[in-house]
């Protein structure tokens, strides 16, 4: 059986319930159990467990070498490169692997035969079979790259059906989560009763009703009025599978790194009875969902020209390394204190700085990037050259003799147009999303809307800063305050790109630790000076301590902590950032850190 545990966006609680379900199914009632952590960005199930033993092999892909004696710098590799990896500089051709998809495009078109591949390492899988009561694996990206989706595939291999699979999506509805679902029998969708994981939640669903697979919610912090959550499990004929209440004493818990069902009795209880609706759910394999999504029209004319230059703009972008440590919350409380700049949200996933800013959309525009295959069957010959080339498996065969492109798994190298001897594929380009341009009180939002399941979330955040640039350049002394995405992947690589400033929001936790690391990690490999926020930083003062060490001993700048307030949980349970709210120990220690930030950096 293979169960996942997704959301839409970080924080909600999903390795917890991914944890305690493995634990007490394996612990308790002594089934095999298989624990995949699939969130390859950041991974953290491994830090709540005891892996001494831990076995390591490297996921490497086939990049590009160029053999300069039979190059003669014609272009024809890097202008048929869809992705950008290959540039022609002094008659030089120059690759770029953290860009380069491995697609053999490059190798194929070369009339001097001058291109060969090395394997690339792009990650780890990383494993434990002894020493927890189940299997254990995770994968982990390395920095500076951006293929999380080949990670998760090699994460996949070995897996037995008879065993229970609980794999641990990455958050978000991208690339990466797409393939983390495929072939799964049941997604449980954890989430909180707040408006944006309401809004996180519909996108989470729309993918999973996209692909076909019996879903169900989990209510995470659950305060006992869910109405929110009840309202939209009505409307979609999603089911709430189980709720776990709001604790100060969880949140301590889990901050040491322990497993909530290894400690609370009533947490196994709920886990118990999780694991019976989830396998009820399987059996009753219910109808295809409907779309909880309508369409998003185009609107106001024509987009802002990008500005020519950064020059007399600075540029600050809020990072957390995975979601759920109060960076929006942040970010948000920061920009009502910077009135009259521009503001981008970085999160293509799941956008949730608008709903905070309270936002009204001016302007919209679709957002086109890249192609898909698309297979004439009257043209084609049946040679099978399109398949056997296809790095991405995104060709496959069937039964009635037919090739056809398998809908989500084609990335838009171009490899297969070029080797049909038939001429029957066609490379159609492909909607990834959408922009928007819209006000706040506080200044304009540049933002966007991936589309479920698409491919190129870098890009459009990529457009989204470009978008906030353009503003900025045309309004008087505005400087520029992003939210970025979650994780260390291509669209938290695109929210930093340019800025002056990567403020890391953190919390004093075991895997708040572990992320921190990272995403500073991510800055400095692009040479990006980074601060840290200190959020919840009461539940566990000594991991606190040991992220301050760890600052003091890498240079890096503690510009303030954030007590844990009970007064942010109602405000966001309102859709209210903490300038909107009386004053409060939260408010007041946010208010501090924008003090720090015109201080120490002039931002």
């Amino acid at each position: 059986m293979n169960i996942a545990i997704a959301s839409g966006k970080g924080g909600t609680g999903k390795t917890t319930v991914a944890l305690s379900l493995a634990r007490v199914r394996a612990e308790k009632r002594q089934e095999k159990v298989r624990l995949i952590d699939c969130d390859v960005e950041a991974p953290n199930d491994h830090l709540f467990l005891d892996s001494a033993e831990v076995s390591t092999v490297p996921v490497t892909l086939p990049k590009p070498v160029i053999d300069e004696k039979k190059c003669t710098a014609c272009g024809k590799c890097a202008r048929t490169c869809n992705y950008n990896a290959l540039t022609v500089i002094a008659k030089k051709v120059l690759p770029f692997n953290e860009l380069c998809h491995s697609c053999g495009v490059c190798g194929y078109v070369c009339p001097e035969k001058a291109v060969s591949y090395r394997p690339v390492e792009i990650g780890k899988i990383h494993s434990v079979r002894s020493g927890p009561p189940f299997a254990l694996s995770w994968g982990e990206l390395a920095i500076g790259q951006v293929q999380a989706p080949d990670i998760i595939r090699e994460l996949r291999h070995g897996i037995r059906r008879e065993d229970i699979n609980i794999f641990d999506s990455s958050p978000g509805c991208g690339c990466a989560v797409r393939e983390t679902l495929a072939g799964m029998d049941a997604v449980i969708l954890v989430t909180e009763p707040t408006p944006f994981g309401l809004n996180d939640l519909r996108l989470a669903a729309e993918l999973a009703g996209k692909l076909g697979i019996p879903t169900g919610i989990v209510i995470n912090r659950s305060d006992g009025n869910d109405k929110i959550i009840e309202d939209f499990a009505r409307e979609s004929g999603v089911e709430i599978l189980t709720r776990i209440p709001f604790e100060r004493k969880y949140a301590e818990t889990y901050s040491r790194g322990i497993v909530l069902a290894e400690k609370y009795p009533e947490i196994e209880t709920l886990m118990d009875d999780l694991y019976g609706k989830i396998k009820e759910l399987i059996e009753r394999a219910p109808e295809k969902r409907q779309s909880v999504l309508g369409s998003i029209p185009e609107s106001g004319g024509v987009k802002p020209v990008p500005a020519a230059s950064r020059d007399g703009i600075k540029e600050a972008v809020v990072i957390s390394g995975k979601g759920g440590t109060g960076k929006t919350t942040v970010c948000a409380s920061l920009a009502a204190l910077r009135p009259g700049n521009v503001f981008f949200d970085a999160d293509v996933d799941a956008s949730n700085l608008p709903i905070l800013l309270k936002s009204k959309t001016l302007s919209t525009w679709k957002f086109t990037s890249g192609a898909k295959a698309f297979i004439d069957y009257d043209k084609c010959a049946g040679c099978g050259g399109c398949s056997d080339l296809c790095r991405f498996k995104a060709v496959r065969r069937y039964k009635d003799g037919t090739y056809q492109v398998v809908p989500g798994a084609c990335e838009g190298c171009g490899l297969c147009e070029l080797v049909c001897p038939a001429g029957a594929v066609e490379m159609i380009p492909a909607d990834t999303g959408y922009t928007h341009l819209s006000a706040s009180e506080y200044g304009k939002l540049a933002h966007a809307f991936l589309n479920i399941g698409e491919e190129n979330s870098g890009k459009l955040v990529t457009e989204v800063k470009n978008l906030a640039l353009a503003v900025a350049a045309e309004e008087k002394d505005a400087d520029i305050l992003g939210d970025g995405s979650p994780g260390t992947g291509c669209p938290v690589i695109a929210a930093m790109a340019g800025s002056n400033l990567a403020l890391a929001v953190t919390e004093p936790t075991v895997s708040g630790i572990h992320d921190l690391k990272r995403v500073l990690a991510l800055a400095a490999h692009f040479d990006i000076t980074g601060c840290v926020v200190i959020n919840k930083a009461d539940i566990n003062p000594d991991k606190a301590a040991e992220i301050k060490d760890f600052c003091r001993v890498n240079r890096v700048e503690v510009i303030g902590e954030i007590p844990f307030d009970e007064a942010v949980g109602r405000a966001l349970r309102e859709g209210r950032h903490l300038l909107e709210i009386s004053s409060c120990p939260a408010r007041t220690a946010v208010e501090n850190i924008s003090g720090q930030l015109k201080l120490k950096f002039n931002i």
